[in-house]
């Protein structure tokens, strides 16, 4: 934080305030730590910052313990005189350092050195030309980087500046010689360069210098094609190791086109060199190779590395590194090799075993069906290769997440439900605040990626397999159903055609249907002209509300009114479906009772449409939701909308579009020596009130994405 400012001073009035409102622990003390390492309390200067927290937030400044007043001769005291004279001894020691380190300058000067021995290698001593290169990168007292040994332009080492443009000219005219009369595989102090390769040679880091100056000042033509083969070596040798000192995105770009242009000019040569490179640092502890080869693999490059893996001159552990980058330059190349590695029966040996996870890993990343024929049936066979395989690959899909895509949608849906199986959500890493990513947090980033790929994919199979997952899982997956069968009426979305545009013209009753938005506002319509129907009658006729109520006559005497009762549930939610039915016959527009949409789930009235495209005889369905009440049915009448119409049958199986409806019923000739329950409860319903009371619960679900609308059916009887 003291050294990369991603936390300012300025930053510490929001931090306070962000403390406040934070209400986890780990994420209070995450605040304070940040606040304590960002203000110094020995600094007399930030004192405004820690008076800033004292006044504002008690509660962190008693988090932060700041003790800025301290007694003298206590312990406390102690420790902190003990500090700050730790702190002038540290002081001391640093500055001291300094004055051991400024030298006074060199003499003769670093450029004059440079001078006198470019005088003596024109005179005909050949190494005054790399110790000329040498004295390049020292700076006036001595001293030099250790990032300039590998530093080939001169123009970035520090003596260039200091010469002038007769001399530099000088530089670049004897590179030319210098590269041709000196033989890079010559003894230095009877050691050569590929003996020794923690050493700097110096002659050969001047002829890398001397190359690049040619090749930049653009005298590459007087470089003779047996100069660069003698030198490719050493040259391929000295600037890959170069590339791990270069920070700079431009001098890596400029070193690994050398190394490209090396390549062109001698192609054998910078081929046995890689070789040889990589069978040296398989020896080491770090293999680097297979991540700087970008630009150089060529066929003759990739034949020669698949002949030093089958020879087993590599580590498993490096081939496999090497055949990724192998494999993404011409996959063709190594898939024979990947095949044999893969054998039919999982070997149980390590060495055949660990061969068998690189082939697998490799196969599935880089073959266009990710080798699903052979991958697969190893996978299934072996749970726990399955397992090796599937940790690298989900290791390596965070860079690249190219696996999942490119398999077919049966094919993902056989490995979500292989990783379900093996990595089930139930044991998913529990993380509270900031954590470290786990291979088994990619796993289930891997397993929760399939999933969302086959919702993304817009198919019918996309759908099929959802269906299929769903049911061989015995798990809910409504919501990714609903989202796959609307990102597939996208995919299958046609514009209206004329002829139906036409038919909407012609007739205001036609309805174009291709949302549930739409599907609903047709059905909420039609409960509309219900209501009508039931308290005006319809054309004239008498007003049906009497069809939703049970008549009680007395015997023959017509002088005595009968009495009435309303209805059960059941009979109204038939009479609204058969309504429903005779309105919408012959419009595409299907109507259920109680279907069994899922096991145990029988909703009161489904509504549904399938959607045909011009090309396929049945397309995709769409369908809405009406959960009825009757008015008496105190006990669910409020709780019904979010617990049984949203909870139970719209969310689990991934729709959003419901209608919930209740039947308003009173009279007064309602029977009350029969059904005073239900008379009771109905007469103290205020209308307003219940209205008001559950468009504001429809409201709140619709912060949640559902689209409920509310219906009261008035089914109520006047004299």
């Amino acid at each position: 934080l003291y050294d990369i400012p991603l936390v300012s001073y300025n930053d510490i009035p929001w931090l306070v305030d962000k403390f406040s409102q934070v209400t986890e622990n780990n994420q209070k003390t995450l605040i304070a730590s940040i606040i304590r390492h960002r203000i110094n309390e020995y600094d007399p200067k930030q004192f405004q910052y820690i008076y800033y927290v004292g006044e504002k937030n008690p509660e962190l400044w008693n988090v932060l313990d700041y003790q800025l007043f301290v007694e003298l001769n206590s312990d406390k005291a102690k420790q902190k005189k003990k500090i700050y004279l730790q702190e002038l001894e540290h002081k001391r020691r640093k500055e001291q350092w300094e004055k051991e380190q400024s030298k006074p300058p060199l003499k003769p000067s670093p450029v004059e050195r440079v001078r006198s021995e470019l005088i003596k290698f024109e005179s005909g001593d050949t190494d005054a030309w790399w110790r000329m290169s040498r004295w390049m990168m020292v700076k006036p007292d001595g001293q030099y980087e250790r990032l300039h040994e590998r530093e080939f332009d001169f123009f970035n080492l520090p003596v260039w500046d200091e010469l002038d443009e007769t001399e530099k000219a000088t530089i670049i005219d004897t590179a030319g010689k210098y590269i041709e009369i000196y033989d890079p595989a010559r003894n230095v102090d009877d050691n050569q360069w590929w003996e020794k390769r923690d050493w700097v040679f110096w002659p050969i880091v001047a002829g890398c210098r001397a190359f690049f100056a040619l090749v930049t000042y653009d005298q590459i033509e007087q470089i003779a094609k047996i100069t660069w083969q003698k030198w490719a070596p050493a040259l391929t040798y000295y600037i890959y190791v170069s590339l791990t000192f270069s920070n700079e995105d431009l001098a890596r770009k400029r070193k690994k086109n050398f190394l490209t242009l090396l390549k062109l000019l001698a192609p054998d040569e910078v081929a046995k060199t890689i070789l040889w490179i990589a069978e040296c640092e398989d020896q080491e502890e770090h293999f680097f190779l297979a991540s700087r080869l970008e630009g150089l693999w060529d066929e003759q490059l990739a034949q020669a590395m698949l002949q030093e893996i089958r020879d087993e001159k590599l580590s498993i552990t490096s081939a496999g590194q090497l055949l990724s980058e192998l494999a993404a330059f011409d996959f063709v190349l190594a898939e024979p090799l990947l095949k044999e590695w893969l054998l039919l029966t999982v070997p149980t040996e390590a060495y055949s075993r660990e061969k068998a996870v690189v082939a697998a890993q490799l196969l599935l990343q880089h073959a266009p069906d990710a080798g699903w024929s052979v991958t697969w049936p190893a996978i299934q066979q072996d749970n726990e290769f399955g397992d090796q395989v599937m940790r690298r690959i989900a290791d390596a899909e965070r860079f690249n997440r190219n696996v999942v895509g490119k398999l077919t949608e049966t094919h993902l849906a056989d490995l979500y439900l292989w990783l379900f199986s093996q990595y089930p959500p139930e044991n998913d890493p529990k993380h509270e605040g900031a954590y470290w990513v786990t291979i088994e947090d990619r796993l289930v980033d891997l397993r929760n990626n399939s999933l969302n790929n086959l919702v993304s994919r817009g198919t019918k199979q996309s759908l099929e397999q959802l269906n299929r997952i769903q049911n061989n899982l015995n798990v809910e997956l409504g919501y990714f159903i609903h989202q796959a069968e609307a990102l597939t009426r996208t995919e299958a979305w046609q514009p209206i055609s004329p002829q139906d545009f036409h038919a909407l013209l012609q007739n205001r009753k036609t309805r174009w249907v291709q949302t549930e938005t739409q599907l609903l506002e047709i059905v909420v319509e039609l409960l509309d002209q219900l209501n009508e129907e039931l308290q005006e009658g319809h054309n004239g006729a008498t007003p049906a509300a009497i069809d939703l109520w049970n008549e009680y006559p007395h015997g023959n005497n017509p002088h005595i009114k009968p009495k009435f009762t309303p209805k059960d549930e059941n009979r109204l939610s038939d009479y609204i479906a058969r309504y429903l039915k005779r309105e919408l016959e012959g419009k595409n527009i299907f109507i259920s009772r109680e279907p069994q949409i899922r096991r145990g789930n029988y909703p009161d009235i489904f509504v549904e449409t399938r959607l045909i495209s011009q090309e396929e005889h049945c397309g995709y369905t769409i369908a809405i939701i009406t959960e009825v009440k009757g008015c008496w049915n105190e006990k669910e009448l409020r709780t019904a909308m979010k617990e049984q119409l949203v909870d139970k049958y719209l969310k689990p199986h991934g729709r959003r579009h419901g209608i919930y409806l209740v039947g308003r019923f009173f009279c007064e000739k309602w029977n009350r020596e029969s059904d005073k329950n239900r008379w009771k409860k109905s007469s103290k319903i205020d209308d307003n009130d219940l209205q008001m009371f559950l468009e504001n619960q429809a409201q709140e679900l619709a912060k949640d994405g559902f689209d409920i609308r509310v219906h009261i059916l008035d089914a109520r009887l006047f004299d």
